[in-house]
C-alpha cells in the first residue's frame, strides 16, 4: 500500500516542501492503526524507511540517486539538524507503549481487564513477563516494556504501592531513584513509612537519619562511577589526578585541590583568596557565596571554576599545569567578551501588549493570586488578593511557605491556598487569575493529569466544588501586581498575614496604579 501511493507520486513536479508533506501525512501515516495493535517485523520497518528515503532524493522505479544524508540523520528534529520524519521501528514502539499505558491508568477498560485475567492476574503491567504460549498482541505490548519502564516515574500519593529502593519515584533526579541505599534496609520497605501522617508530609527527620545526605549526593555518585571505571580498567584508582593524595570529588577538584587553592589564593576578591572551609558539597559552597558574595565575585567563581575544570582535564589527557595568573587574565577576558556579546543581544522592552486588571462583572468577587520563589533562602512566598466590583479590597493575605522545586510547583501550592482562603472567608461566586498560562490551562482541563503535580491540580478541583460558582482565567503579569508584591513581601515574615476589608501596606503602590487604570 505504502509503495503504491509513492509510486503513483510525481516526485519531479514536487518541491522539497512537498515531498515532505506527503512523507509525513501520508506514506508514514498509512500504517499506523496496524502499528498501535502489533509489532511490525524489523525488516519491514526498513523497508518502508527506505521507501520514504529514496522518494525524499528523487529516486523513481529502478533510477538510482544519491542518499547526500543518511536516513539516521533525516529523522533527527528539525531543531537537531534532520528533517522530522518518523523511525517506523521507534514510531511502532511508540505507539504500543501508548497502549500499555493505558493499561496502567485505565483499568476500567475491557482491554486491560482481558490481559489482566490472562498475563498477570498478581503483578502490574510493567512487572509482567511473556508466556509461551500468548498471543502476539501481548507478545508486541511486552516489546514496548522497555519504553514504559524508562519514562516512568511514580507520582507520590499514600506511598502505599511505591517500594523505596526498587521504584523510580524521585523527580528531578537522575536516576529517578535511591543513589546509594542504606545500610540494613528492608527490600520490600515503602514510601508510606517515609510519611508523616499527623502532619500529612515527609518525616524529614526519620529521613535525614536513615538516608546520609553525603553519600546520596555527590559524593556518593561520584564514589559509584569511580567504581564502576575502576571495575573497567578505565581508571586505577579514585585520587586527584593532580595531586594524588586525596579522593577526587567536584568539590575536591575545583575547590579542595593544592592547584586550585593557588589559583584560589591569586583572585583579587577576598572571599574567594581566604575560601569557605568545612564544605560538604560544590552546592553547599555555591549556595554559601550566593549569600555572601555579590554578583561580581560569583561571575569570576563560575568562570574561574570552569577553567580549573579545564586545566584538570588537559592534564589527564597529558597537559601540563597552568599558571594561576594566566588563568586569572583567561577569566577576565572571558567574562569581558560575553558581557559585551549580550549588551548586543539585549531586546528593549515595550508595554504594547500590556494588560490592566479588571473588576469583576454583577455580583462575583475576584481573587488574584501569585507565588514567589525566594532560591537564596529555600522558601517560597504567596500572595492573595480578593475585590469587589468597585475594586474594594475585600480579603487579602501574604504567607511564606517552604521551598520548591520549580515556579509551577509554587503557582499551583499558591493557587491551592488562594482557594482554601478564599473559602474559609466565606466567598461562593469568584473568579480566579492567575499569571502562569500552564498552570491556569491545566486546572481547567478536563483530562486526567498523571504528573507529580496532578494531585495538586485535584485539589483545585475540588475545592472549586464546593463553591457555588467558580471560573479560572489566565492574565498577563501586568494585571497581576497586587498577588505579585504580596507575595514577594512574603520573604520578611515568619507567619501567614490576613487583611479584612482593609489594603494591604506592602501593596498600595499596585493597588493605587490598578485604580488608576479603571478610572476610580
Amino acid at each position: 500500500m505504502v509503495w503504491k501511493k509513492i509510486q503513483g507520486w510525481k516526485g519531479k513536479l514536487l518541491s522539497k516542501a512537498g515531498k515532505e508533506v506527503l512523507i509525513k501525512a501520508v506514506a508514514q501515516s498509512i500504517p499506523t492503526y496496524t502499528m498501535g495493535v502489533f509489532q511490525l517485523p524489523d525488516k519491514l520497518c526498513h523497508e518502508l524507511n527506505m521507501m520514504c528515503a529514496r522518494f525524499w532524493w528523487g529516486q523513481c522505479g529502478d533510477d538510482k540517486k544519491i542518499h547526500w544524508k543518511s536516513w539516521d540523520s533525516l529523522v533527527q528534529p528539525k531543531r537537531e539538524g534532520g528533517m522530522g520524519f518518523r523511525d517506523i521501528r521507534s514510531f511502532n514502539l511508540a505507539m504500543l507503549a501508548k497502549q500499555g499505558w493505558r493499561m496502567l491508568t485505565d483499568h476500567n477498560s475491557l482491554l486491560y481487564q482481558c490481559f489482566k485475567a490472562k498475563y498477570f492476574p498478581h503483578c502490574t503491567f510493567l512487572e509482567a513477563t511473556d508466556h509461551p504460549h500468548s498471543s502476539y498482541v501481548w507478545k508486541s505490548l511486552i516489546a514496548a516494556q522497555p519504553v514504559l519502564r524508562k519514562g516512568c516515574c511514580w507520582r507520590v500519593g499514600t506511598g502505599s504501592s511505591i517500594r523505596v529502593l526498587s521504584d523510580k519515584w524521585i523527580p528531578n533526579h537522575p536516576t529517578n531513584k535511591i543513589l546509594v541505599p542504606p545500610n540494613e534496609i528492608d527490600e520490600s520497605w515503602h514510601v508510606s513509612e517515609l510519611i508523616d501522617w499527623e502532619n500529612f508530609q515527609w518525616n524529614h527527620g526519620f529521613i535525614d537519619a536513615v538516608f546520609n545526605k553525603q553519600d546520596g549526593g555527590e559524593k556518593g555518585l561520584l564514589r559509584c562511577l569511580a567504581a564502576k571505571l575502576r571495575q573497567r580498567r578505565i581508571l586505577e584508582n579514585d585520587l586527584c589526578p593532580i595531586c594524588n593524595r586525596f579522593p577526587e570529588t567536584i568539590l575536591h577538584a575545583l575547590w579542595e585541590c593544592g592547584a586550585a587553592q593557588d589559583v584560589w589564593a591569586g583572585c583579587a576578591h577576598r572571599i574567594l583568596q581566604k575560601g569557605l572551609t568545612n564544605q560538604d558539597n560544590i552546592s553547599l559552597l555555591f549556595e554559601n557565596l550566593m549569600q555572601k558574595a555579590t554578583v561580581e565575585v560569583l561571575e569570576i567563581f563560575l568562570v574561574l571554576g570552569w577553567l580549573i575544570w579545564h586545566q584538570r582535564n588537559r592534564i589527564v589527557h597529558g597537559g601540563s599545569l597552568q599558571e594561576p595568573d594566566r588563568l586569572h587574565v583567561r577569566a577576565s577576558s572571558f567574562l569581558e567578551e560575553y558581557k559585551e556579546a549580550q549588551s548586543h543581544l539585549a531586546v528593549p522592552v515595550t508595554s504594547g501588549h500590556s494588560q490592566s486588571w479588571l473588576p469583576p462583572e454583577g455580583m462575583f468577587y475576584k481573587l488574584n493570586f501569585d507565588a514567589a520563589v525566594f532560591t537564596d533562602a529555600s522558601a517560597s512566598g504567596v500572595g492573595v488578593i480578593v475585590r469587589n466590583a468597585r475594586g474594594e479590597v475585600m480579603a487579602a493575605l501574604s504567607s511564606r511557605g517552604s521551598a520548591v522545586m520549580d515556579s509551577e510547583e509554587a503557582e499551583v501550592l499558591a493557587c491551592r491556598q488562594a482557594m482554601e482562603f478564599a473559602i474559609d472567608a466565606g466567598f461562593s461566586d469568584l473568579i480566579v487569575e492567575g499569571d502562569n498560562s500552564t498552570v491556569m490551562r491545566s486546572i481547567v482541563s478536563a483530562q486526567t493529569d498523571w504528573s507529580r503535580l496532578g494531585n495538586l491540580y485535584d485539589d483545585i478541583r475540588c475545592l472549586a466544588g464546593r463553591m457555588r460558582h467558580v471560573e479560572f482565567r489566565d492574565i498577563r503579569r501586568s494585571a497581576n501586581g497586587v498577588a505579585h508584591s504580596l507575595a514577594r513581601f512574603a520573604r520578611h515574615i515568619s507567619e501567614d498575614i490576613i487583611w479584612l476589608e482593609d489594603s494591604p501596606p506592602p501593596a498600595l503602590e499596585a493597588l493605587y496604579l490598578d485604580s488608576i487604570a479603571i478610572g476610580i
